[in-house]
């Protein structure tokens, strides 16, 4: 009942449910992963990262689990840790493009876009269809002023999803930008 409510986005619900569940096996790793994750998502970071570790202790190499316990990192704005646990998740899971987007967005929070572009780019190696990473990759070329690069991959995206409203954001962005310095040369 726990994952239904999840499933649909009622987490305060599957928190109570997966509770429930943990007391009868408090030794279930997908219970405990699913627990860290409701509890993450309704804004208890402290009872997320009590479950998700609980379930690391467990199961060390539980994908899920080191994924949410990156995300709880990034919400709590330890950018730095989390880029640590994303790195642990990607060194176990090879294909988890999420833990490199989601390191990508923190390397992004640090104005490191170098190193946030090569970790979108490596989510799209990994998953070339993933329109979410290849936005991120043209926010971060965008901010490092590589703006011809950043307007390609926007309009890509945006060919992808039309009703995108970051990519639309950041490509109405340039074309102010572009305009500003027309208007300043003219």
């Amino acid at each position: 009942q726990g994952v239904e409510f999840l499933g649909n986005a009622d987490y305060r619900l599957a928190m109570k449910s997966l509770e429930k569940a943990k007391q009868m096996n408090d030794k279930e790793p997908l219970v405990l992963s699913n627990l860290g994750y409701a509890c993450m998502e309704a804004g208890k970071l402290d009872e997320a990262e009590k479950n998700l570790n609980e379930c690391l202790a467990l199961d060390p190499k539980h994908p899920d689990a080191w994924l949410n316990l990156g995300v709880t990192s990034m919400r709590r704005k330890k950018w730095e840790e989390a880029i640590q646990i994303f790195d642990k998740l990607a060194k176990m899971h090879a294909g988890s493009f999420m833990a490199f987007r989601n390191a990508g967005n923190c390397y992004a929070r640090l104005e490191k876009y170098k190193e946030a572009a090569i970790c979108f780019e490596h989510a799209l190696k990994i998953f070339p269809d993933f329109n979410d990473a290849k936005i991120d990759l043209g926010i971060v070329c965008f901010a490092a002023r590589q703006i011809d690069v950043a307007e390609k991959i926007l309009k890509e995206a945006l060919q992808k999803d039309p009703h995108s409203l970051r990519a639309q954001a950041v490509l109405d962005d340039i074309r102010k930008l572009r305009a500003a310095l027309a208007a300043k040369k003219g």
